[in-house]
């Protein structure tokens, strides 16, 4: 019996994988990119649905088409694109500028599951550790959902991230279709095939299945903070370990002006003198790369706060790169790379690949890491 039950759910899993990928190339094609699903996978080109191009989409150009299309396929193509836009030596300069427009449509999950998710997570009631909890999300991402409350054993005011209900399989069984899509892409060779899609589909699940984690995030904090101690100019949010776990993170709620928003609303830059914002910014930055060797791997503008006396304030470091020399980048290894960067344009490329070889992701056992702080303020590190 058991093994009825085990085929019929495998059987169900594999009907899913393949209704997403029909959906993937009907929709690539529709985008107007049929060319590609005729190249790469001609046994499904026959398919009528999948080459009903959109009207809207006719008269666009191929950087627009190839935005829509990432973000009508979810959000784990829209994190890709996302990433994509960062490398214009990849896509090129047009693509690259289009793909920075990418946005996630997402519709923000219930507060019933919110709560229940919160429980399941501490063994405790709501009620039991938050004095307010406000329901109506602060944000709400293709990960995760941001609410803000405040602690009742503290009174602190705090920042609530929970992950989404099912994002994990989904976030998985689109890893595997685009891991499977680009295994084609490179066994037809051509042009795509040279920019290795493989590895990068490799190195991008890596890094989005440590977002799933908040431990993750968490132990980045920690070890931000630890390297920042010393520094006046640079504020990092406190972790509440004893309500954090893989689906959950609460933190301390850092009240400020995003960089963002200071371009949405010039007005709010006679708050701060930016000239000492940008120094203690860079500071940090020449700090994270050639000291300690662990830097924000996300940088962006909406993780950048400012606050009162040009603090500066690094908030979701779900992402961060760390360099593994023992010495950070003043390893004599980096100092002959970045002379022969200087020195000889034509070898520009090439060095780029061996600083690939130079990095590594977060260790495992990050869980370990965190264990002796736990319960613990950063402050107290």
């Amino acid at each position: 019996m058991s093994r009825l039950i085990t085929r019929g759910m495998k059987l169900n899993r594999d009907l899913r994988f393949l209704r997403r990928f029909w959906f993937i190339l009907e929709t690539v094609a529709a985008c107007g990119f049929r060319e590609l699903v005729s190249a790469y996978f001609p046994e499904h080109s026959s398919r009528k649905t999948a080459f009903r191009k959109r009207k809207k989409d006719q008269v666009s150009s191929r950087p627009v088409r190839l935005r829509r299309m990432l973000e009508e396929l979810g959000p784990t193509f829209v994190k890709l694109g996302q990433i994509l836009s960062t490398r214009p030596d990849i896509v090129g300069l047009e693509y690259a500028s289009e793909l920075q427009k990418l946005t996630e449509h997402v519709t923000p999950f219930k507060f019933s599951e919110v709560r229940q998710i919160i429980e399941e997570e501490t063994q405790l009631k709501t009620a039991d550790i938050f004095s307010q909890l406000d329901e109506k999300p602060l944000a709400s991402a293709s990960i995760g959902q941001v609410h803000t409350g405040i602690l009742k054993a503290c009174g602190s005011k705090v920042v609530v991230k929970i992950r989404r209900p099912q994002v994990v399989e989904t976030i998985e069984e689109d890893l595997e279709i685009m891991k499977y899509i680009a295994s084609r892409i490179e066994e037809y060779g051509g042009e795509m095939s040279r920019i290795h899609p493989v590895r990068i589909v490799e190195e991008f699940a890596h890094s989005l299945k440590r977002e799933l984690n908040y431990m993750v995030e968490a132990a980045n904090l920690i070890r931000f903070a630890g390297d920042h101690q010393n520094d006046p100019h640079i504020k990092v949010p406190q972790v509440f370990f004893e309500y954090t776990t893989e689906r959950m993170i609460v933190m301390e709620r850092i009240e400020g002006d995003s960089a963002a928003s200071l371009l949405e609303h010039p007005e709010k830059k006679e708050k701060y003198d930016l000239e000492q914002v940008a120094v203690n910014g860079v500071n940090s930055l020449l700090h994270q790369i050639f000291v300690s060797g662990f830097f924000h791997g996300d940088p962006h503008p909406g993780n950048i706060i400012l606050l009162p006396e040009n603090q500066l304030s690094n908030i979701y470091i779900s992402v961060r790169t760390r360099v593994d020399t023992g010495e950070g980048l003043l390893h004599p290894s980096y100092i002959r790379l970045m002379r022969r960067m200087i020195r000889d344009k034509r070898t520009r490329a090439r060095s780029y690949r061996d600083t690939l070889n130079m990095y590594e992701g977060v260790e495992k056992g990050e869980t370990a890491y965190i264990a002796p702080y736990k319960y613990r303020a950063h402050y107290e590190i």
